[in-house]
Order: C-alpha cells, then sequence, then structure tokens
C-alpha cells in the first residue's frame, strides 16, 4: 500500500489540485477534522469511501486500484491524486513522465537499460462511437486490468490519455525482454471479447523505443515509441514494431500529406477511374468498378493506399466517400444502360450514419436507376456492430440496389454475415487469384470461395487478374466474372467509351476465333470414306 504524505489539515487548498481523480478512500481518521474534511472532499464531486485497517479491508484497497488512500491519521496531500488517472486507476500523463526521469536518471547509476512501450488500442474509437462511452469506459478499465496482469513486478503502466497506454520497462537484455513483454500484452488485449452484455473485437498495437537509439530526453523516447507504434499499426495492427530513426523520416512525410489532404478534401480535388468488368463467358464488359486517384501538384499521382488509408486514419474517407459515390452515379447516368458501375464503401460510412440517405440522393441527383448502382464492403465491415451493419445493408438492398462482399479471404471474421445477408457479388481477393497458377493452396482456396458464392447464389468476381494463366485457372474453377489489367487499367470518364469500344471488339474477335477452332470431338471424328 502507498502512504501518502501529510499536509495542513486547516488548508482545504490543495483540492483544487485533484479534480481529475475520482474516488478518494479515508481508513479511520480518528481526529476532530474528519468530518469537516469528508464534507469537503464531497462537495468537490469526490466519492468517499471509508473502511476499517482489518486485513480483509486492506485486500479490498488493493483489488479496486483507488486512486489515494489514506493509512493514518494525518491529512493527505491532495496533490498525489495528479499523479493517476481517474479512470483506471494506472498512473497518468504527469505520473509517467516523472516516472521516466526517475527511471532516466537511475540507468546511470545502475547496468540496466530503460525503454518504453507505447501501447495503442486497434478499434477502440469504433467501438467506442458504436456502443457508447460508458461501454468504452468499461473497456478502458478491463484493459488496464490486463496490462497490469500482463506486465512485470517493475514494470511502471499510464493511461496517458484516449485507449493510449505507456509502459516503463527496464532490464539487462531490454530488447529481448521487451518484445516478449509486447507481445504478453497483445495477447491479453486480444483476448478481451466482452464488455458486460456486449461483444467486442479489440487489438493492441506496440512500439518500443530503448535508451541508446538516438533518444537525448525521456520525452524523446516517449516519441519515439509512438512512431514504433504508428509502424505497428500500418502493417495490420495487433503487432509490436521497434524505433528506427527512419520512421522520423516517413512521420514528417505523412504529416505534411495529412495537411494537403485535407486542402485536397475540402475542395475535392481528386478524380474517379474506372476499371472494367467483364463476364468470363461472353467476354463482354458488365460494369465498371470506380476508383479514386488523387493527382498531387507536387507529389504527382499519390498511390491509392496510401491516402486512403490516411483518410480513414483522419475522418476525412466520410466526405470524400459520398463525393465518390456522387460522382460515380453521375458518370454512370451517360453509360449504355446495362452497364453497372461498382462504388467502394468505408466501415467509417456505415458507422457514422446517414448512409441510406447518402445512397438515395445521390442516385436521385444523378437519375441514375438504383439496380445499377454497386456497393461494395470488405469483411472488417463486420467486425463491430453486426446487427447495426445488417439493418443499413437491408435498407440498401431495399432502395434495389446491389451488394458486393469485396476482398473475399483478406479479413478476420467468420462466415456467419454470409448467412444473415444474401450479397449479390463474391469478389476474391487479388493476393490468391495472383497465386492461383504456382501454388496450389491458393488454387484451392479460390476454388473454396468459387464454390461457395456459386452455393449462396452470389455471382463470383476474380480480382486482379493480369495475365492468361491466372484467368485460365479461374475459368476452370467456375468463376462468373472477373477484372484486372489483363482487361485494361483503370481509366478517366473521358476515355470509358474508348475503352468500351474497345473491349468490345476485341470481345467479338475472341468469340470468333472460338467459334471457328474445332472441338476436340470434331478433330478426332472421322470424314466419310476415311479409313
Amino acid at each position: 500500500m502507498q502512504r501518502v504524505q501529510p499536509a495542513d489539515p486547516a488548508n482545504p487548498s490543495p483540492l483544487n489540485g485533484c479534480e481529475r481523480a475520482r474516488r478518494l478512500l479515508i481508513v479511520n481518521r480518528p481526529d476532530d477534522n474528519r468530518e469537516a474534511l469528508v464534507r469537503q472532499i464531497r462537495r468537490k464531486g469526490f466519492e468517499v469511501v471509508e473502511v476499517s485497517g482489518s486485513d480483509e479491508a486492506l485486500d479490498r484497497i488493493d483489488q479496486e486500484h483507488f486512486d489515494v488512500v489514506f493509512l493514518d491519521a494525518a491529512t493527505p496531500d491532495f496533490e498525489r491524486a495528479e499523479h493517476r488517472d481517474a479512470l483506471t486507476g494506472l498512473l497518468n500523463r504527469l505520473g509517467f513522465d516523472e516516472e521516466l526521469q526517475e527511471a532516466w536518471r537511475a540507468s546511470s547509476e545502475a547496468d540496466l537499460k530503460v525503454c518504453v512501450l507505447f501501447v495503442d488500442l486497434d478499434g477502440f474509437k469504433v467501438i467506442n462511437d458504436t456502443l457508447g462511452h460508458a461501454v468504452g469506459d468499461e473497456l478502458l478499465k478491463e484493459i488496464a486490468h490486463r496490462l497490469r496482469r500482463a506486465a512485470g513486478p517493475t514494470d511502471r503502466i499510464a493511461r496517458l490519455g484516449g485507449d493510449e497506454f505507456g509502459i516503463i520497462h527496464t532490464g539487462n537484455d531490454v530488447r529481448g525482454s521487451a518484445a516478449s513483454l509486447a507481445q504478453s500484452l497483445i495477447n491479453s488485449v486480444s483476448e478481451c471479447r466482452h464488455v458486460g452484455a456486449h461483444e467486442v473485437f479489440i487489438t493492441a498495437s506496440v512500439g518500443i523505443a530503448s535508451l541508446g537509439e538516438g533518444s537525448k530526453s525521456p520525452g524523446g523516447l516517449l516519441e519515439q515509441a509512438d512512431l514504433a507504434m504508428d509502424r505497428a499499426k500500418t502493417r495490420g495492427g495487433g503487432g509490436f514494431d521497434f524505433f528506427e530513426p527512419e520512421m522520423v523520416r516517413i512521420a514528417r512525410r505523412r504529416r505534411e500529406l495529412e495537411i494537403d489532404l485535407r486542402k485536397a478534401a475540402s475542395r475535392y480535388d481528386f478524380d474517379l477511374h474506372y476499371q472494367p468488368i467483364v463476364n468470363l463467358a461472353t467476354q463482354r464488359v458488365t460494369g465498371l468498378e470506380a476508383l479514386m486517384r488523387w493527382d498531387h501538384p507536387e507529389r504527382g499521382f499519390v498511390p491509392p493506399d496510401e491516402f486512403v488509408a490516411l483518410a480513414e486514419d483522419t475522418g476525412l474517407i466520410g466526405p470524400m466517400g459520398e463525393w465518390a459515390l456522387r460522382k460515380a452515379c453521375r458518370d454512370a447516368a451517360c453509360w449504355p444502360s446495362e452497364m453497372r458501375v461498382a462504388v467502394n464503401l468505408s466501415p467509417r460510412q456505415f458507422l457514422s450514419g446517414g448512409l441510406t440517405s447518402v445512397v438515395v440522393n445521390a442516385l436521385a441527383s444523378s437519375g441514375l436507376a438504383p439496380c445499377r448502382l454497386e456497393l461494395e464492403i470488405t469483411e472488417s465491415t463486420f467486425l463491430e456492430r453486426t446487427d447495426q451493419i445488417l439493418a443499413i445493408l437491408r435498407q440498401l438492398r431495399g432502395l434495389g440496389v446491389r451488394v458486393s462482399l469485396d476482398d473475399f479471404g483478406a479479413g478476420y471474421t467468420g462466415l456467419g454475415y454470409l448467412r444473415d445477408f444474401k450479397f449479390d457479388n463474391l469478389k476474391v481477393d487479388q493476393s490468391f487469384v495472383r497465386e492461383m497458377p504456382r501454388m496450389d493452396s491458393s488454387a484451392a482456396i479460390v476454388r473454396a470461395a468459387l464454390n461457395l458464392g456459386a452455393s449462396l447464389g452470389m455471382t463470383t468476381i476474380g480480382e486482379g487478374v493480369e495475365n492468361h494463366a491466372e484467368l485460365t485457372c479461374l475459368i476452370a474453377g467456375g468463376c462468373v466474372e472477373a477484372q484486372g489489367y489483363l482487361f485494361g487499367p483503370p481509366q478517366p470518364r473521358s476515355q470509358v467509351f474508348d475503352l468500351l469500344g474497345r473491349l468490345q471488339n476485341q470481345a467479338g474477335e475472341r468469340l470468333e476465333r472460338s467459334a471457328a477452332r474445332p472441338s476436340p470431338d470434331d478433330a478426332n471424328r472421322q470424314s466419310p470414306g476415311e479409313e
């Protein structure tokens, strides 16, 4: 148990320094000032809990992690509460900084090394936004408990703010032990599956930085661990990474790119390019997928994987996605009436509210028939709030639009959503398609996906087809449609009609060659009179 230092009971001013604390514990104050002090504390909005000094009571104190503990008759120093996070009972940022300074000084006196682990929860914002802040708070308390359990006895843990935690770790082989600790933290967090009656899916990304890697101050050490955490998160989350000096340059470029992206989003300085989707039996184009492009005035074309991920992180994906939907519908309204347009939706668009209205307005303003619009979502959309997502999908289906499951096989969810909602299309992820000709396992996975889609009445589409070997494998597996650079790269709106004309001419030529080519039975059949 931690004993706080005494202060002057006649001076209540120290109370003003602990506004962030919300649970105070007093143990057996027999002096005359006790009742007045309790009234002062309660007027400040704090909860006062009184227990006896028995062993059972002290055990309870340990378990409940109170912010301030009074163990004698002396008036406490309320300023101590400033070092604790009111929600979790962990150190707060102020307490963490002081502990890090002390560990920094001690490292020069002992044969030990110091490192910082920066822990950020993957997916917490979605849970907090959809299930409410009360559930989010309970989740943070549960995570804090799990971090305590996973950390070592000498590790110091703090909640730095929001869903970010910091851990001070010391040791001899600090790199090896920090890696083991990081994996233990990640495993512990990922095992959290329920908060009250709510099912959750959450992981953690961890960044690690230690003395001797260029840090000249404790604050610099925390910043480096933060950069390493960002790298771990960009790799998909649920992992850890060590700081490298190159991360500073990458972070600087990312900050500059974010500033430029915000400016571009305010002016909608983007464009849509369209990639054809081809029916493999008729060789005809059945639709085109809209893909966002950003031509930066100085950087040139920014890779979509780079700026779309940044838009997701910054929340810009909402207005950018709405703009893309409206423009795609306007463009497609000028195409042949049998041609569909596919538009990608972000999980954030489902959770921000108003998606159905956005689709209705886009269709109404463009005059596009609902049956010509396909909305593509990925499996990650179902990681949170499945019931809410399914309800929105049914609303969209009620409008008459088609719904496609994109990048199938690349997600981390179960298959229950396939039972609860009937998708129109199932698009097999390109990572498997490209490996089909040389990897039997990938070919087997694609065939299984194609069979699953067919059995559920979905049109199956192979993504990322780049050569005839991949196309042959898809046709042999019974794939219905395909898209990729083999049929043509994404083109701007001004070149769509030229693209369609060229592909239709190529399709006619292929069909003529196929009709002229003798079948195996014809080649083996003898003409009359031949021996």
